[in-house]
């Protein structure tokens, strides 16, 4: 009889170190997703830097070297540095990416002042064209052919992360860009 009433209390005593355990490890773990979504036009503001997407529209067609057709997708934004520092725009680029449900393209062509990018001069503002590639096969397996999203490098916003993630948080931000690709 002892040395069952024992094996149960050892039963229980490691179920609650397993749930404190549990609790502890768990307690500081982002519960809710947050995502800011924005339209073509509209004024969206990082951390020292604001941007407008201009517009989005289709630039080139062509074959790729396996015959796939490609096409070329063109995102014009202005960024607009709002601190008294110089800012750089390198993580705008190099982490932004062109969404359509599940697939995704990161790498993209930038036109623009390659001085202004990496030393953008307080107040003042300079012009992006993002040219991304999308392979028109991928297009069918995606939901909506027509509906796209940039997403803005989380780089350009880490302080509105932080900020966020002190509130257990996960934060993003998008641009819904329309248009027709097929």
């Amino acid at each position: 009889m002892r040395k069952k009433y024992t094996v149960h209390i050892v039963i229980i005593l490691i179920f609650v170190l397993c749930s404190i355990r549990y609790y502890f490890l768990n307690k500081n773990v982002p519960e809710k997703y947050v995502i800011d979504r924005y339209v073509v036009g509209q004024d969206i503001l990082l951390d020292d830097v604001s941007i407008t997407v201009k517009s989005f529209k289709e630039v080139q067609r062509n074959k790729a070297y396996d015959g796939d057709d490609q096409i070329g997708c063109m995102i014009e934004i202005l960024a607009k540095n709002n601190s008294q520092n110089t800012v750089s725009l390198v993580p705008l680029i190099e982490e932004s990416k062109l969404s359509s449900g599940v697939y995704y393209q990161d790498y993209c062509n930038v036109d623009t002042d390659p001085n202004k990018v990496s030393q953008l001069l307080p107040n003042s503002e300079t012009n992006l064209t993002f040219t991304y590639v999308i392979y028109k096969d991928v297009l069918k397996y995606t939901k909506n052919k027509k509906e796209f999203k940039f997403y803005m490098g989380k780089g350009t916003y880490e302080n509105q992360i932080k900020d966020r993630l002190s509130k257990l948080q996960i934060y993003g931000k998008y641009v819904e860009l329309r248009g027709d690709l097929e």
